[in-house]
């Protein structure tokens, strides 16, 4: 399976639990095909809004930066997996600017699934999404039914919903994180 990972776990704040996950991705290498993107060493600029990828230059964003080589990664995945902190009670924004510059992968154009409007996917294979959330161990039903939602609409737009899955990493557990990506 051809995975693309976006890591935005710093090794300063998470220095336990970017090990584990390293490791972790160490291991899902063996099998796997994996392109890890750590964004906190990347440079990556958030979305203007310009619509140049829609519209000017059609699946093409106007900014020249490390996202150009997570376009062609992501494309290419059976599975895309962003791993973040929680940050003012939400993933981090570097992980948000990342996932609001794959609107670059989408059509201008809308489709109604599930009696909403959505974009229709520019390429014809789309990856599976996934959301792994670290240093939350204790976290509550609230954010997690948040999370869930948030993950589901990203999958609604990006794949019409042909999966994705959320996960509370747990270093003293990293198994259980591997057995899910096995399992999809």
């Amino acid at each position: 399976m051809k995975i693309t990972i976006i890591n935005g776990i710093s090794k300063g704040k998470h220095c336990k639990d970017a090990q584990v996950i390293h490791n972790a991705i160490e291991e899902l290498s063996s099998n796997n095909e994996i392109d890890h993107y750590d964004i906190t060493k990347l440079n990556i600029k958030p979305c203007t809004g310009c619509w140049t990828c829609w519209i000017k230059e059609p699946g093409k964003c106007i900014r020249n930066d490390d996202m150009t080589d997570i376009y062609k990664s992501m494309v290419k995945s059976d599975l895309l997996i962003f791993i973040s902190e929680v940050q003012a009670g939400f993933i981090q924004s570097t992980i948000k600017m990342v996932i609001e510059r794959m609107f670059a992968l989408l059509l201008p154009y809308m489709t109604i699934v599930n009696n909403e409007f959505h974009h229709i996917p520019r390429y014809e294979k789309q990856p599976r999404l996934g959301m792994v959330i670290v240093g939350q161990e204790n976290h509550d039903e609230e954010q997690e039914e948040i999370f869930k939602e948030y993950m589901y609409r990203l999958s609604l737009n990006f794949n019409k919903g042909s999966g994705h899955f959320l996960h509370y990493f747990n270093p003293s557990n990293d198994k259980e994180f591997l057995n899910e990506i096995s399992n999809i």
